[in-house]
Protein backbone atom coordinates (compact mmCIF):
# COMPACT_ATOMS: atom_id res chain seq x y z
CA UNK A 1 0.00 0.00 0.00
CA UNK A 2 2.77 2.15 0.92
CA UNK A 3 4.77 1.68 -2.42
CA UNK A 4 0.98 2.39 -4.48
CA UNK A 5 0.74 5.99 -2.44
CA UNK A 6 4.20 6.87 -3.87
CA UNK A 7 3.50 6.15 -7.41
CA UNK A 8 0.18 8.14 -7.08
CA UNK A 9 2.02 11.14 -5.25
CA UNK A 10 3.75 10.93 -8.92
CA UNK A 11 1.21 10.25 -10.92
CA UNK A 12 -1.38 12.75 -9.39
CA UNK A 13 1.27 15.30 -9.71
CA UNK A 14 1.64 15.17 -13.37
CA UNK A 15 0.35 17.97 -15.35
CA UNK A 16 -2.13 15.75 -17.46
CA UNK A 17 -3.90 17.94 -19.62
CA UNK A 18 -2.31 16.82 -22.99
CA UNK A 19 1.33 16.10 -22.89
CA UNK A 20 4.52 15.58 -20.45
CA UNK A 21 4.89 16.78 -17.14
CA UNK A 22 6.11 20.20 -17.18
CA UNK A 23 6.97 19.63 -13.24
CA UNK A 24 6.05 17.52 -10.57
CA UNK A 25 3.73 18.89 -8.89
CA UNK A 26 1.70 19.93 -12.37
CA UNK A 27 1.35 23.76 -11.08
CA UNK A 28 4.17 25.33 -13.89
CA UNK A 29 1.99 24.52 -16.82
CA UNK A 30 3.24 27.60 -18.78
CA UNK A 31 7.31 27.33 -20.07
CA UNK A 32 6.39 28.58 -23.63
CA UNK A 33 6.30 32.47 -22.36
CA UNK A 34 9.00 34.02 -23.78
CA UNK A 35 9.39 37.42 -24.22
CA UNK A 36 8.66 38.85 -27.87
CA UNK A 37 8.32 34.91 -28.71
CA UNK A 38 5.03 35.30 -29.63
CA UNK A 39 4.28 34.99 -33.40
CA UNK A 40 1.04 34.26 -35.60
CA UNK A 41 1.71 29.93 -35.62
CA UNK A 42 2.02 30.04 -31.13
CA UNK A 43 -0.53 32.25 -30.86
CA UNK A 44 -2.81 29.88 -32.72
CA UNK A 45 -1.40 27.00 -31.20
CA UNK A 46 -1.91 28.67 -27.62
CA UNK A 47 -5.49 28.99 -29.03
CA UNK A 48 -6.07 25.31 -29.44
CA UNK A 49 -4.21 24.55 -26.31
CA UNK A 50 -6.77 26.54 -24.80
CA UNK A 51 -9.73 24.94 -26.42
CA UNK A 52 -7.76 21.71 -25.08
CA UNK A 53 -7.35 20.42 -28.89
CA UNK A 54 -4.15 18.72 -28.21
CA UNK A 55 -4.56 16.88 -31.00
CA UNK A 56 -4.97 19.82 -33.45
CA UNK A 57 -2.30 21.71 -31.51
CA UNK A 58 0.20 18.99 -32.06
CA UNK A 59 -0.52 18.81 -35.57
CA UNK A 60 -0.17 22.58 -36.51
CA UNK A 61 3.33 22.48 -35.26
CA UNK A 62 4.19 19.68 -36.73
CA UNK A 63 3.11 21.12 -40.31
CA UNK A 64 4.36 24.68 -39.59
CA UNK A 65 7.70 25.60 -41.51
CA UNK A 66 10.40 26.94 -38.65
CA UNK A 67 9.39 30.83 -38.44
CA UNK A 68 10.89 34.07 -38.13
CA UNK A 69 13.45 35.05 -35.57
CA UNK A 70 15.58 33.49 -32.64
CA UNK A 71 12.38 34.06 -30.26
CA UNK A 72 9.96 32.92 -31.88
CA UNK A 73 11.64 29.68 -32.96
CA UNK A 74 11.93 28.98 -29.44
CA UNK A 75 8.49 29.75 -28.65
CA UNK A 76 7.72 26.87 -31.12
CA UNK A 77 10.29 24.60 -29.65
CA UNK A 78 8.97 25.48 -25.92
CA UNK A 79 4.89 24.62 -27.25
CA UNK A 80 6.53 21.27 -29.01
CA UNK A 81 7.89 20.44 -25.56
CA UNK A 82 4.94 20.88 -24.19
CA UNK A 83 2.78 19.13 -26.20
CA UNK A 84 4.95 15.87 -27.02
CA UNK A 85 3.21 12.56 -25.68
CA UNK A 86 7.07 11.21 -27.06
CA UNK A 87 9.49 10.67 -23.99
CA UNK A 88 12.67 10.73 -25.99
CA UNK A 89 11.52 13.46 -28.22
CA UNK A 90 10.43 15.38 -25.46
CA UNK A 91 14.06 15.13 -24.22
CA UNK A 92 15.58 15.93 -27.61
CA UNK A 93 13.78 19.04 -27.13
CA UNK A 94 14.88 19.80 -23.68
CA UNK A 95 18.39 19.33 -25.10
CA UNK A 96 18.61 21.70 -27.69
CA UNK A 97 16.38 24.11 -25.93
CA UNK A 98 19.35 24.11 -23.25
CA UNK A 99 21.93 23.95 -25.86
CA UNK A 100 20.58 27.74 -26.87
CA UNK A 101 22.65 30.43 -24.56
CA UNK A 102 19.89 33.10 -25.04
CA UNK A 103 17.48 31.05 -23.12
CA UNK A 104 15.87 33.61 -20.36
CA UNK A 105 17.01 31.80 -16.78
CA UNK A 106 13.56 30.98 -15.45
CA UNK A 107 12.73 29.51 -18.15
CA UNK A 108 16.33 27.19 -18.29
CA UNK A 109 14.82 26.34 -15.35
CA UNK A 110 12.04 24.41 -16.21
CA UNK A 111 13.48 22.77 -18.88
CA UNK A 112 15.78 21.38 -16.56
CA UNK A 113 13.16 20.06 -14.30
CA UNK A 114 11.21 18.86 -17.38
CA UNK A 115 14.35 17.02 -18.51
CA UNK A 116 14.74 15.37 -15.15
CA UNK A 117 11.13 14.43 -14.48
CA UNK A 118 11.22 12.84 -17.81
CA UNK A 119 14.53 10.83 -16.60
CA UNK A 120 13.18 10.21 -12.86
CA UNK A 121 10.12 8.44 -14.86
CA UNK A 122 12.96 6.48 -16.13
CA UNK A 123 14.59 5.37 -13.22
CA UNK A 124 17.59 7.35 -14.04
CA UNK A 125 17.75 9.18 -10.60
CA UNK A 126 21.65 9.63 -10.44
CA UNK A 127 21.43 11.75 -13.88
CA UNK A 128 18.50 13.57 -11.81
CA UNK A 129 20.80 14.48 -8.93
CA UNK A 130 24.02 15.28 -11.19
CA UNK A 131 21.50 17.93 -12.81
CA UNK A 132 19.57 19.13 -10.12
CA UNK A 133 22.02 19.98 -7.43
CA UNK A 134 23.89 21.74 -10.07
CA UNK A 135 21.12 23.94 -10.58
CA UNK A 136 20.57 24.30 -6.42
CA UNK A 137 24.22 25.35 -6.18
CA UNK A 138 24.02 27.86 -8.67
CA UNK A 139 20.04 29.03 -8.09
CA UNK A 140 20.44 32.27 -5.95
CA UNK A 141 17.60 32.51 -4.45
CA UNK A 142 16.44 29.37 -4.00
CA UNK A 143 15.03 27.39 -7.05
CA UNK A 144 11.78 26.14 -7.49
CA UNK A 145 9.97 23.56 -5.39
CA UNK A 146 10.07 21.27 -7.66
CA UNK A 147 13.69 20.91 -8.25
CA UNK A 148 13.96 20.36 -4.39
CA UNK A 149 11.10 17.52 -4.78
CA UNK A 150 12.74 15.56 -7.66
CA UNK A 151 16.33 15.47 -6.30
CA UNK A 152 14.78 14.29 -2.59
CA UNK A 153 13.22 11.49 -4.13
CA UNK A 154 15.40 10.97 -6.44
CA UNK A 155 17.94 10.61 -3.00
CA UNK A 156 15.22 8.20 -1.63
CA UNK A 157 15.11 6.31 -4.68
CA UNK A 158 19.27 5.68 -4.42
CA UNK A 159 18.41 4.47 -0.60
CA UNK A 160 19.96 8.13 0.48
CA UNK A 161 17.15 9.07 3.52
CA UNK A 162 18.44 11.95 5.55
CA UNK A 163 19.78 13.68 2.32
CA UNK A 164 15.81 13.22 0.87
CA UNK A 165 14.69 14.38 3.54
CA UNK A 166 17.04 17.39 3.45
CA UNK A 167 16.22 18.04 0.09
CA UNK A 168 12.31 17.95 0.87
CA UNK A 169 12.27 19.87 3.38
CA UNK A 170 13.94 22.82 1.91
CA UNK A 171 10.65 23.58 0.00
CA UNK A 172 9.38 27.37 0.96
CA UNK A 173 5.70 27.14 2.72
CA UNK A 174 5.01 29.56 0.15
CA UNK A 175 5.83 27.49 -3.24
CA UNK A 176 3.22 25.69 -5.08
CA UNK A 177 5.37 22.45 -4.21
CA UNK A 178 5.12 22.60 -0.35
CA UNK A 179 1.80 20.31 0.22
CA UNK A 180 4.11 17.59 -2.30
CA UNK A 181 7.02 18.58 -0.10
CA UNK A 182 4.99 17.67 3.09
CA UNK A 183 3.17 14.76 1.48
CA UNK A 184 6.31 12.70 0.42
CA UNK A 185 8.25 13.40 4.05
CA UNK A 186 4.96 11.67 5.50
CA UNK A 187 5.65 8.99 2.91
CA UNK A 188 9.49 8.69 4.15
CA UNK A 189 7.65 8.77 7.82
CA UNK A 190 5.96 5.89 7.03
CA UNK A 191 8.19 4.29 5.35
CA UNK A 192 10.52 4.08 8.45
CA UNK A 193 7.84 2.88 10.96
CA UNK A 194 7.52 6.58 12.33
CA UNK A 195 3.99 6.93 11.74
CA UNK A 196 3.45 10.18 14.56
CA UNK A 197 5.71 11.88 12.28
CA UNK A 198 4.22 10.65 9.24
CA UNK A 199 1.06 12.34 10.71
CA UNK A 200 2.64 15.82 11.76
CA UNK A 201 3.81 16.19 7.96
CA UNK A 202 0.29 15.30 6.20
CA UNK A 203 -1.58 17.62 8.76
CA UNK A 204 0.95 20.21 8.18
CA UNK A 205 0.55 20.05 4.83
CA UNK A 206 -3.46 20.34 4.90
CA UNK A 207 -3.16 23.68 6.72
CA UNK A 208 -2.05 24.90 3.46
CA UNK A 209 -4.18 26.25 0.46
CA UNK A 210 -3.08 24.28 -1.53
CA UNK A 211 -3.99 21.11 0.24
CA UNK A 212 -8.01 20.79 -0.81
CA UNK A 213 -6.59 20.11 -4.41
CA UNK A 214 -4.45 16.70 -2.83
CA UNK A 215 -6.55 14.09 -2.33
CA UNK A 216 -3.17 11.82 -1.75
CA UNK A 217 -2.80 13.97 1.52
CA UNK A 218 -5.81 12.20 3.05
CA UNK A 219 -5.23 8.76 1.76
CA UNK A 220 -1.63 9.57 3.12
CA UNK A 221 -3.53 9.85 6.60
CA UNK A 222 -5.90 7.17 6.58
CA UNK A 223 -2.81 4.71 5.89
CA UNK A 224 -0.61 6.48 8.91
CA UNK A 225 -3.81 6.14 11.04
CA UNK A 226 -4.40 2.54 10.02
CA UNK A 227 -0.42 1.64 10.66
CA UNK A 228 -1.47 2.87 14.36
CA UNK A 229 -4.88 1.47 14.75
CA UNK A 230 -6.76 4.08 14.90
CA UNK A 231 -9.65 2.60 13.29
CA UNK A 232 -12.23 5.33 13.92
CA UNK A 233 -10.73 8.06 12.25
CA UNK A 234 -8.64 6.15 9.68
CA UNK A 235 -12.91 5.54 8.75
CA UNK A 236 -13.80 9.05 9.14
CA UNK A 237 -10.50 9.81 6.33
CA UNK A 238 -11.98 7.10 4.00
CA UNK A 239 -15.48 8.30 4.27
CA UNK A 240 -14.10 12.53 3.69
CA UNK A 241 -11.88 11.27 1.05
CA UNK A 242 -15.02 9.15 -0.90
CA UNK A 243 -17.16 12.10 -0.67
CA UNK A 244 -14.49 14.98 -1.72
CA UNK A 245 -12.44 13.33 -4.34
CA UNK A 246 -14.46 10.16 -5.24
CA UNK A 247 -12.32 10.03 -8.92
CA UNK A 248 -9.10 10.37 -7.53
CA UNK A 249 -6.68 7.43 -7.96
CA UNK A 250 -6.15 7.76 -4.25
CA UNK A 251 -10.16 7.26 -3.14
CA UNK A 252 -9.70 4.37 -5.47
CA UNK A 253 -6.72 2.46 -3.92
CA UNK A 254 -8.40 3.18 -0.90
CA UNK A 255 -11.30 2.01 -1.76
CA UNK A 256 -9.64 -1.01 -3.21
CA UNK A 257 -7.46 -1.91 -0.39
CA UNK A 258 -10.83 -1.79 2.05
CA UNK A 259 -12.46 -3.97 -0.48
CA UNK A 260 -9.48 -6.17 -0.68
CA UNK A 261 -9.46 -6.29 3.20
CA UNK A 262 -12.87 -6.66 3.43
CA UNK A 263 -12.62 -9.76 1.05
CA UNK A 264 -9.44 -11.29 3.01
CA UNK A 265 -12.08 -11.38 6.24
CA UNK A 266 -14.26 -13.04 4.41
CA UNK A 267 -12.20 -15.65 3.14
CA UNK A 268 -10.67 -16.32 6.58
CA UNK A 269 -14.88 -17.01 7.68
CA UNK A 270 -15.17 -19.38 4.96
CA UNK A 271 -11.98 -21.26 5.67
CA UNK A 272 -13.30 -21.25 9.68
CA UNK A 273 -16.86 -22.47 8.47
CA UNK A 274 -15.23 -24.94 5.63
CA UNK A 275 -13.02 -26.59 8.64
CA UNK A 276 -15.75 -26.55 11.21
CA UNK A 277 -18.30 -27.70 8.56
CA UNK A 278 -15.51 -30.88 7.86
CA UNK A 279 -15.13 -31.63 11.41
CA UNK A 280 -18.85 -31.89 12.06
CA UNK A 281 -19.21 -34.26 9.40
CA UNK A 282 -15.96 -36.42 10.89
CA UNK A 283 -16.88 -38.89 13.73
CA UNK A 284 -16.25 -37.51 16.83
CA UNK A 285 -16.41 -33.78 15.42
CA UNK A 286 -12.97 -34.29 14.25
CA UNK A 287 -11.76 -34.06 10.34
CA UNK A 288 -11.49 -36.24 8.06
CA UNK A 289 -11.84 -38.39 4.87
CA UNK A 290 -15.54 -38.90 6.39
CA UNK A 291 -16.62 -35.13 6.20
CA UNK A 292 -18.29 -34.15 3.58
CA UNK A 293 -16.11 -31.46 2.66
CA UNK A 294 -18.95 -29.33 0.74
CA UNK A 295 -18.08 -25.98 1.89
CA UNK A 296 -14.77 -26.26 0.64
CA UNK A 297 -15.77 -26.37 -3.29
CA UNK A 298 -19.01 -24.93 -3.52
CA UNK A 299 -18.94 -21.26 -4.48
CA UNK A 300 -21.31 -18.55 -2.59
CA UNK A 301 -24.89 -19.20 -3.56
CA UNK A 302 -24.63 -14.96 -4.88
CA UNK A 303 -22.06 -16.06 -7.58
CA UNK A 304 -24.02 -18.96 -9.03
CA UNK A 305 -24.30 -18.63 -12.82
CA UNK A 306 -22.82 -15.15 -12.74
CA UNK A 307 -21.01 -13.95 -15.02
CA UNK A 308 -18.68 -10.17 -16.13
CA UNK A 309 -16.26 -9.06 -17.93
CA UNK A 310 -12.64 -8.61 -18.01
CA UNK A 311 -10.62 -5.90 -19.37
CA UNK A 312 -6.75 -6.68 -17.63
CA UNK A 313 -5.31 -8.45 -15.48
CA UNK A 314 -1.82 -7.38 -13.55
CA UNK A 315 0.49 -9.38 -11.14
CA UNK A 316 1.08 -5.66 -9.68
CA UNK A 317 -1.37 -3.77 -7.74
CA UNK A 318 -0.08 -0.65 -8.24
CA UNK A 319 -0.69 -1.12 -12.32
CA UNK A 320 -3.97 -2.81 -11.99
CA UNK A 321 -4.83 0.71 -9.74
CA UNK A 322 -3.44 3.13 -12.44
CA UNK A 323 -5.31 1.11 -15.02
CA UNK A 324 -9.02 1.09 -13.41
CA UNK A 325 -7.67 5.13 -12.62
CA UNK A 326 -7.37 5.69 -16.38
CA UNK A 327 -11.05 4.13 -17.21
CA UNK A 328 -13.18 5.48 -14.12
CA UNK A 329 -14.40 8.26 -15.62
CA UNK A 330 -15.83 6.45 -18.79
CA UNK A 331 -16.89 2.87 -17.03
CA UNK A 332 -17.41 3.75 -13.57
CA UNK A 333 -18.28 0.06 -12.31
CA UNK A 334 -15.12 -0.97 -13.05
CA UNK A 335 -13.34 -2.99 -10.47
CA UNK A 336 -10.35 -4.91 -9.13
CA UNK A 337 -10.98 -8.81 -8.33
CA UNK A 338 -7.99 -10.63 -6.44
CA UNK A 339 -7.17 -14.36 -7.27
CA UNK A 340 -3.94 -16.38 -7.37
CA UNK A 341 -2.56 -18.30 -10.22
CA UNK A 342 -1.85 -21.91 -10.39
CA UNK A 343 1.66 -21.07 -8.54
CA UNK A 344 0.05 -19.26 -5.90
CA UNK A 345 0.90 -15.79 -7.09
CA UNK A 346 -1.38 -12.67 -6.77
CA UNK A 347 -3.16 -11.51 -9.87
CA UNK A 348 -5.51 -8.39 -9.58
CA UNK A 349 -7.81 -8.47 -12.01
CA UNK A 350 -9.54 -5.34 -14.10
CA UNK A 351 -13.54 -6.52 -14.76
CA UNK A 352 -17.00 -4.72 -14.71
CA UNK A 353 -20.61 -5.99 -14.64
CA UNK A 354 -22.32 -9.07 -12.90
CA UNK A 355 -24.08 -10.67 -15.36
CA UNK A 356 -27.09 -13.26 -14.95
CA UNK A 357 -26.23 -14.57 -18.77
CA UNK A 358 -23.64 -14.41 -21.09
CA UNK A 359 -25.41 -13.21 -23.73
CA UNK A 360 -26.19 -10.00 -21.45
CA UNK A 361 -21.97 -9.90 -21.15
CA UNK A 362 -21.64 -10.50 -25.08
CA UNK A 363 -24.12 -7.35 -25.69
CA UNK A 364 -22.05 -5.23 -23.55
CA UNK A 365 -18.68 -6.29 -24.85
CA UNK A 366 -19.54 -5.21 -27.96
CA UNK A 367 -20.59 -2.28 -26.98
CA UNK A 368 -17.11 -1.28 -24.95
CA UNK A 369 -15.39 -2.63 -28.28
CA UNK A 370 -17.46 0.16 -30.12
CA UNK A 371 -16.67 2.74 -27.83
CA UNK A 372 -13.39 2.58 -26.23
CA UNK A 373 -11.63 -1.10 -28.69
CA UNK A 374 -11.84 -3.41 -25.24
CA UNK A 375 -11.32 -6.86 -26.48
CA UNK A 376 -13.25 -8.29 -23.12
CA UNK A 377 -13.33 -11.80 -21.81
CA UNK A 378 -16.33 -13.05 -20.23
CA UNK A 379 -15.23 -14.93 -17.42
CA UNK A 380 -17.09 -16.64 -14.35
CA UNK A 381 -17.26 -13.78 -11.35
CA UNK A 382 -15.64 -16.74 -9.29
CA UNK A 383 -12.50 -17.60 -11.38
Amino acid sequence: MLTTLVQIGLVSALDRRGGLSIAVNGVLAVLMLCAGGASAQTDAVADLYGRAEFGAAREMLRQAAPEGNAEQRRAALLWQLRLSSDPEKALALCAELLEDDELPAATRVQVQIQAASLRFARGEHRDVLTQLLAVVDQHDPAPPGDVFILTGLSYWAVGQQRRAREMLASVRVDDPAFVWARYYLGMIGLAGDDVSLALRYFESAERNPLAQRTPALLAGQWLALQSSEEMRAAALIAERLDREHHLSLAAVTVRNELRLRDQDQAERSQRADTLQAQGAGAPGGLSGETGTGLAASTPPTAQAGRVSLQLAAFGDRSLALCYVDRWLEEIPEIRIDRSTDPRGQLLYKVRLGNFMSRAQAQTEARRLRQLYGFDALIVDVSS
